[in-house]
This record gives C-alpha cells, sequence and structure tokens, in this order.
C-alpha cells in the first residue's frame, strides 16, 4: 500500500512539474519537442534551375541579392560522379589519408581524427564514422569547379574544397559560414533547412566560437530557444548530380540520406565582378579543381574587414582581440605583436584601410596559417548582443540610458571599463557588473576595488 502511495505520488509531482514547466497548463508551442522546422512550414523551396548560369548571371542574379539557387543535374558530367564507386576509391585513394568525425550528429566538442581512406571506406557503412576532409589533391582531377565560377574573379579567391562522405544519417547544426559555397552531390540527397540573415539575426548563436547554435535539431526545446517559434525557412532538396548555391551568413542545418558524397566549394565573398577576367574565356570548358589555387590571406583579410566594416571602419585592439576567434576553442587569434603590426600607424585602432594595406602573404602569417574557415568574428557579435538583450529582459529594474548604451558597446576598451565600473560602484545590477567583468581580457587589480 505504501509503495503504491509513493508511485502516485511521484506521478503527481512529475505532471506537476510538467506543468509549470510549459507555463501554467497551456499547450505547448507549436514544434515544441520536435525536429527543427516543425514549428511551421517552410516560406517556399529554393529556386531550382536545370542549367548554369553564366559567371556574370551568377553574380548579379543570385551572389548579389544574396539569394540561394539550385542547379539540377549540374555535377552528372563530373568524372567523379561516374567513377567514385567504393571500390574504385578504395583500389586507387586507399592510401591517402582524410579527417574522419565519429558521430553522424554534429559534435564540435570532440575532434576529428586521421585515418586512411581504406580505413574509413571499410568501417563507414556500420558506424557514425563521418569524412569531412579537403579534397584529396590526387582526387582533384576528377571533380570540375562549377562552371559559374569559372571567371569574374572567383577562381582568384577560392579557399577550400571539402569533401563529405557517410553512409546517410547525418545532421549538422544549426549554424552559419563566414563563406560563399557551392555544394554539388556526387552520391545520396541532403536536405536543407535555410535561414536568411535578416531571420537569421534574431537566432541565439549560443556557441559563438564556431558561429552555430546548441539547440537539438531533433528535439527543439521551444521554451529554452523562443526564437524558434516563429523563425521562417526555407527549404532545399538536392540529389545525386544537383548543385546548391549557400550565400555567405546563411543559416542552415543539413541532413543526409542515403550513401552521401559531397563536394563544397568555398570562395571568398566578391565585393565586384571582374568583367576583364572573362574576356576570351569560354566558361563552360571543364576546370578540374587540380589545375587551381587557393589564396591564402585573401578570406582572412575579408573576414576582419567586414567586422570592422560592421563598427564604423575601425576598432580598438581589445575589442578586436575579443572579436576575432578560433573558432574550436573560442581562443583570440591576434596576439599584441600580431597588433602592432596589422595597426600600422600605431594609434591602437585597427582600421579598414589598413588592412587593405596588408599583403595577403602577411595577412596569412600574422594569423599563423589558420585555415580561414577556422576563423570566426561573426557568432561572438551575435552571441554577444542576445545575450545582452536577455540580460535586459531579466533586470526588476529597467537600465538607465547612459548604462545601456556602454553595456551594448563594442568599441569600449577594458580600462574603459574599469573606468565605468568604478565611477558607477553599487548603482548597476550585479548581473550587468558580472557581464562586463566577464569580458575583460585580463582581470585587473587596483586599489579599493580588487573585487571588478
Amino acid at each position: 500500500m505504501g509503495e503504491t502511495l509513493l508511485l502516485h505520488l511521484l506521478v503527481f509531482v512529475s505532471l506537476f512539474l510538467s506543468f509549470l514547466a510549459t507555463g501554467q497548463g497551456e499547450e505547448p508551442p507549436v514544434g515544441h519537442l520536435q525536429h527543427l522546422g516543425a514549428h511551421q512550414p517552410p516560406v517556399g523551396q529554393v529556386e531550382s534551375l536545370d542549367y548554369v548560369p553564366t559567371p556574370e548571371d551568377f553574380y548579379h542574379n543570385y551572389i548579389l541579392p544574396s539569394k540561394p539557387v539550385i542547379f539540377t543535374g549540374a555535377a552528372k558530367h563530373l568524372p567523379a560522379f561516374q567513377l567514385w564507386s567504393d571500390a574504385y576509391i578504395m583500389e586507387k585513394y586507399g592510401d591517402i589519408e582524410v579527417q574522419v568525425d565519429y558521430r553522424k550528429k554534429e559534435n564540435r566538442d570532440r575532434p576529428g581524427d586521421t585515418m586512411t581512406m581504406e580505413k574509413f571506406l571499410l568501417n563507414y557503412n556500420s558506424s557514425d564514422f563521418y569524412m569531412v576532409t579537403t579534397v584529396p589533391e590526387p582526387m582533384m582531377e576528377e571533380v570540375y569547379l562549377p562552371s559559374c565560377l569559372s571567371c569574374g574573379g572567383f577562381t582568384s579567391n577560392l579557399q577550400d574544397y571539402v569533401m563529405w562522405i557517410s553512409s546517410g544519417g547525418t545532421k549538422s547544426h544549426l549554424h552559419m559560414d563566414n563563406i560563399d559555397n557551392v555544394m554539388c552531390m556526387i552520391s545520396g540527397s541532403k536536405e536543407w533547412l535555410m535561414v536568411d540573415r535578416q531571420a537569421g539575426a534574431n537566432v541565439r548563436l549560443d556557441r559563438h566560437e564556431g558561429a552555430y547554435s546548441t539547440v537539438d535539431v531533433d528535439r527543439v526545446d521551444m521554451y529554452q530557444y523562443p526564437e524558434f517559434r516563429n523563425l521562417p525557412w526555407w527549404s532545399a532538396h538536392i540529389g545525386p548530380g544537383d548543385c546548391l548555391y549557400v550565400p555567405y551568413a546563411w543559416l542552415h542545418q543539413v541532413r543526409s540520406h542515403g550513401r552521401n558524397i559531397a563536394i563544397n566549394n568555398w570562395w571568398t565573398p566578391l565585393s565586384v565582378f571582374d568583367y576583364q577576367d572573362c574576356e576570351g574565356k569560354d566558361t563552360k570548358a571543364p576546370i578540374p579543381l587540380s589545375m587551381l589555387e587557393f589564396t591564402p590571406g585573401a578570406h582572412t583579410r575579408f573576414i576582419v574587414k567586414v567586422l570592422l566594416e560592421e563598427h564604423g571602419g575601425q576598432l580598438p585592439k581589445d575589442t578586436v582581440q575579443r572579436m576575432v576567434l578560433w573558432e574550436h576553442s573560442g581562443q583570440q587569434l591576434i596576439s599584441d605583436e600580431d597588433f602592432s603590426q596589422m595597426d600600422t600607424n600605431g594609434d591602437g585602432q585597427l582600421s579598414v584601410e589598413e588592412m587593405d594595406r596588408l599583403e595577403l602573404e602577411e595577412v596569412h602569417k600574422l594569423f599563423d596559417g589558420i585555415h580561414p574557415g577556422e576563423i570566426n568574428t561573426m557568432g561572438a557579435w551575435q552571441s554577444r548582443r542576445n545575450a545582452i538583450q536577455q540580460l535586459l529582459k531579466s533586470l526588476d529594474t529597467p537600465l538607465e540610458g547612459e548604462a545601456k548604451e556602454f553595456l551594448y558597446n563594442w568599441q569600449r576598451t577594458d580600462q574603459e571599463t574599469l573606468e565605468f565600473l568604478a565611477s558607477r560602484e553599487g548603482s548597476l545590477p550585479e548581473a550587468v557588473v558580472d557581464f562586463m567583468k566577464s569580458e575583460l581580457k585580463v582581470k585587473p587589480s587596483f586599489g579599493g576595488h580588487d573585487d571588478l
């Protein structure tokens, strides 16, 4: 009898806690604890073309307006599309070393490992092995650059070609890339949930070091992530031989189906189209990836320039160091010595003009040759802004104007923050003080304010 009563009591407590968690018994929001996208139908399907536009048309009709597009069947003429069976790849490229992740549901906290192509192919159908690696040089001969990138400046701004292979069932985080991208399917299919820049600005990228959200894409908690309740999104399906243009800074989440091989073509976004680069060229002629070269430093410079332009054209050293991070760890990438070489006029500010004056090779060296895909700034900026908005909502008393403006200010230096906190000692909400302290590069120690 006692055990039965205890069991009923536990059930009652569980139901009561659930009742409280869902807003005093209200119906949970549509899509709560369902897969990402279940909250509402897509705005529409991404446009699909049965041809590949010229580089000029691609630039003006899709890149400039930041508009995704599918090129149906555009990769079916690639040698890779015809040749890349497991047996062929193993026989011809089995000794090549590749990078492999161990979870099909993306987990950026666990780094991948290196193994041979042969070992991967022998195990991936019976495991969660998922290859994510730069296309090995010997295999580049069998992959062509999409013809819409064959001139106009694209080939001078190429950054990487990434090969993705799995047995299907992969699920990415919801994330953004700070680079333009055309992905082509060699085998299998992928489903894309895509969010444009304007709507994406309202999404918390709570892992700012990687510009991604930790929301569970299979069970979205609409109470923890309320911004997803009315989030508009676009749908794209690409099958074998299709290519998809993914615009710079669009949020996306990707699921794969069937034996899956895809190739990313990544390039630094172009500010202008180079018409002279197209003069006299047959833009439809195949260009194997092996004939092209990457441009180290170009995308790194682009990333930093975008950051500076978004904040008035220049930023002080402390802010630049705080915002330019290594994607995988959140580690600051710019040392004091690096900054002094970038700040050519020595005024303690880094400007767009100073970044333009640096040679690309010098930029590459200053960032220790780190792949530009591992440099993040946008996620840090968005994460910080959303964190401040949540902080302000949590306050019992609204923060007065000057303090609120100072809190939002990305450009404040450590010294300015310390002086502001000292001048407002005892008058600021504790949560605001804690937030400002957390942004200090070095914990200060000076008379009377050691607790800061």
